[in-house]
């Protein structure tokens, strides 16, 4: 049986089918008018779908910027706060404007305020160091003015010459590079000097001068009628203890031998004084690395740092000694 190909079969069927009658004019214009609205109500609901996700992803986009701008509205409203400093240590908490932080950064306009189990230790732009004692409430009124409304602040100028101005009720205190102590309490105002100077201006015109000098300061206590009481304190004095318990830790990694014991001459008011040129140099050249001084160990801690190198120690009342520690003339 002779077998016919798919394609000569579909050939043979429709020659016997004839030619399919054409349909009616009017049929045809209403299929072709039917095929022609589809493909507009195609075309239209394609351009609807793509307004609505136009819109769709226009309202996400608003609604993000919006976010955005929501959030960093406060950053943009403060670009004009002045950095003062930040705070280096801390023991107990604190209050800034009138919340308990954990702020870092301090700026200008922060009040600050200490319990009776707080204290802490600021470092301001500027290079100022300052101790802020329990009790105390201060604001940084500017970058040059400090107001301390109650309790006690440590102020140590560095190298740095700030000119800045402690404010209180009773009088101003300007630094005029110098270490020196203010203290208002009970209506009155105390400054204790350290070393250095400084000028107490009080509202009624009156200035005094505070100074100090080879191994003590003075101390002047001020009340609200005027009265005047001075007296003097030695810089190693163990009153100074308050300062060095708020004190941050020194870190010794990168720092050389010399640095580290005239911070520890300046943070206990003893004067470093190297025996020979030669053991200044080895003392400025000696590097130190990793771990921390605390101040408050530093009688017991800084022999033992000594041990590590080739130079002896002497604490005096009043004064560190280094010398070599062999016997040859350095």
């Amino acid at each position: 049986m002779k077998m016919m190909h798919s394609e000569d079969s579909l050939e043979s069927l429709l020659r016997k089918a004839g030619k399919r009658p054409s349909p009616e004019s009017d049929v045809s214009n209403d299929i072709m008018a039917a095929t022609k609205q589809a493909w507009y109500d195609a075309v239209a609901n394609h351009r609807r779908a793509r307004i609505r996700r136009f819109v769709t992803t226009s309202a996400i986009a608003a609604s993000l910027l919006v976010a955005i701008v929501i959030a960093f509205l406060p950053t943009m409203e403060g670009s004009d706060i002045q950095p003062m400093g930040h705070i280096a240590s801390i023991s107990g908490s604190m209050h800034i404007n009138g919340k308990h932080s954990g702020q870092k950064v301090l700026s200008v306009g922060d009040y600050l305020a200490t319990d009776g189990a707080s204290r802490m230790s600021l470092v301001l732009n500027n290079g100022v160091s300052l101790i802020i004692d329990e009790f105390t409430e201060l604001e940084f009124t500017s970058e040059r003015v400090i107001s301390l409304n109650s309790g006690r602040l440590y102020f140590d100028s560095g190298n740095s010459n700030s000119n800045m101005i402690i404010k209180t009720a009773i009088g101003n205190i300007e630094d005029i590079g110098t270490q020196y102590e203010v203290h208002v309490r009970n209506e009155s105002l105390k400054v204790a000097m350290r070393e250095g100077e400084t000028l107490v201006s009080l509202a009624d015109g009156v200035k005094h001068t505070t100074i100090a000098g080879d191994g003590s300061g003075d101390v002047i206590v001020i009340d609200r009628d005027g009265s005047v009481e001075r007296t003097t304190i030695s810089s190693s004095d163990p009153y100074w203890g308050w300062v060095l318990d708020a004190s941050e830790d020194i870190a010794l990694e990168g720092k050389n031998l010399s640095e580290i014991l005239l911070l520890a001459g300046r943070l206990t008011g003893r004067k470093v004084i190297f025996n020979t040129p030669e053991v200044q140099r080895i003392a400025e050249t000696t590097r130190l690395s990793g771990g921390t001084l605390d101040p408050e160990l530093i009688e017991t801690t800084l022999p033992l740092i000594m041990e590590t190198t080739t130079l002896s120690i002497t604490l005096k009342q009043d004064r560190i000694e280094i010398e070599s520690n062999n016997n040859s003339n350095l």
